[in-house]
């Protein structure tokens, strides 16, 4: 299945979303593609290369659809 790398970062930042994940780190998840400004803490940002069509097959292991 083909997905938008819009897509992309909803789905990873709805799995990561109130995860242990997002509990052990001390700083914000984001899905803008860098960190919040003067952050000095740990940040969870995605972030989605492109491979020129705009659109992306992303394998993860483990990902439940």
């Amino acid at each position: 299945m083909m997905k938008s790398d819009i897509e992309i970062k909803d789905d990873i930042y709805k799995h990561i979303k109130g995860s242990l994940l997002e509990k052990v780190v001390n700083g914000k998840l984001c899905k803008a593609s860098k960190r919040p400004s003067n952050s000095d803490r740990e940040d969870i940002v995605i972030s989605i290369l492109e491979n020129g069509s705009g659109r992306q097959l992303v394998p993860l292991y483990g990902w439940n659809q």
